[in-house]
């Protein structure tokens, strides 16, 4: 930029108004609620990586043991739903040999 425009202020006619402030907004808003990005960019029908963008500075969990919590029980729904038909196949062989 030149040094002579340094301290000039910008012209109004150059500024362009965002055309998604109101979404953005709304993303920020609802990261603030609790909501994940996938579930932010479903509602809005934005790009994952836009409302990922757009929120990615507000944590998710407002503490590391809420944080905690919920990997945690994300862990266990995964598991269980990984070995679930694999204990029941067992329990169906029991059930015929007995």
């Amino acid at each position: 930029m030149a040094a002579w425009l340094w301290n000039e202020p910008t012209p109004e006619w150059t500024r362009r108004p965002n055309a998604k402030d109101d979404l953005r907004d709304e993303a920020i808003a609802l990261r603030g609620a609790g909501l994940t990005v996938p579930e932010i960019s479903a509602k809005l029908g934005l790009a994952e990586s836009t409302a990922y963008l757009w929120v990615r500075h507000i944590p998710l969990d407002a503490t590391s043991q809420r944080a905690h919590g919920r990997r945690s029980a994300h862990s266990r729904r995964i598991s269980e739903t990984r070995w679930e038909p694999l204990r029941q196949k067992r329990a169906a062989d029991r059930a015929a040999t007995s």
